[in-house]
């Protein structure tokens, strides 16, 4: 028993030390509430903003694609975990905080790829390898993209659009989540979905799945459920 009850300990550790270490070497994405991200959110975005207006302000292209790698993971490691729990969290305001901050935060990804100076330090930079090479053109196609080159007024319509864009979005999403309707699927209109999401889908007393319009749920059916009158429906 004593025995038993030792490898059973040293096993209990070790998994413990796996687990420790795994956490150590793998960042974790931080969970957050309505407070958390209606107190930050204006703050964060002069922060970006801050940050771009120091990178318009050098001339030479020199450092650009470090500057912006920079940037991006600043933006994200705030943008990301909001995100998430805009799609996961069970807390109504939590979902309402997120929605408004990525709103307020929608208009700085078309300020930056309508920024002159910016695109002027990207067009002139040199690739040092194949993959800055590749950065470099997907920034440009950005810009492009985001209308740098128009005319004013044009590039004001584009952000326009951009941002009535990002709000349809957040509507519709949030339209999904809160809607709390069931579809009824039979298992053999189950066919194309792994093994592991159909076991976790909640069935009826006849056995069917009853699937919710919520994200993690509705989205890989649409994508790949083989039966497609059980798409539509």
């Amino acid at each position: 028993m004593t025995t038993n009850l030792l490898r059973i300990a040293v096993a209990a550790c070790s998994a413990a030390f796996t687990l420790s270490a795994y956490a150590a070497s793998h960042p974790t994405i931080p969970i957050v509430d309505a407070a958390a991200i209606s107190g930050q959110c204006d703050r964060k975005l002069a922060d970006f903003r801050a940050i771009k207006s120091a990178m318009e302000s050098r001339k030479s292209s020199a450092g650009i694609f470090d500057e912006w790698n920079r940037l991006s993971i600043a933006f994200e490691d705030f943008a990301g975990p909001i995100g998430t729990a805009i799609n996961l969290s069970t807390d109504k305001p939590t979902r309402e905080a997120g929605d408004a901050c990525v709103l307020k935060l929608s208009p700085f990804n078309t300020e930056l790829f309508q920024s002159e100076a910016l695109y002027a330090r990207v067009k002139g930079a040199k690739a040092g390898d194949a993959i800055q090479a590749l950065y470099r053109q997907d920034l440009l196609n950005n810009f492009e993209d985001s209308g740098v080159t128009l005319p004013r007024d044009k590039r004001d319509r584009a952000k326009a659009i951009n941002e009535r864009l990002v709000a349809l979005t957040l509507e519709f999403d949030k339209n999904v989540r809160d809607d709390a309707t069931t579809v009824i699927v039979t298992p053999d209109e189950m066919a194309g979905l792994p093994d592991d999401y159909v076991k976790a889908q909640k069935r009826d007393a006849a056995g069917a799945y009853l699937l919710p319009l919520a994200y993690p749920a509705y989205r890989p059916f649409l994508e790949l459920a083989s039966n497609a009158d059980a798409r539509k429906r």
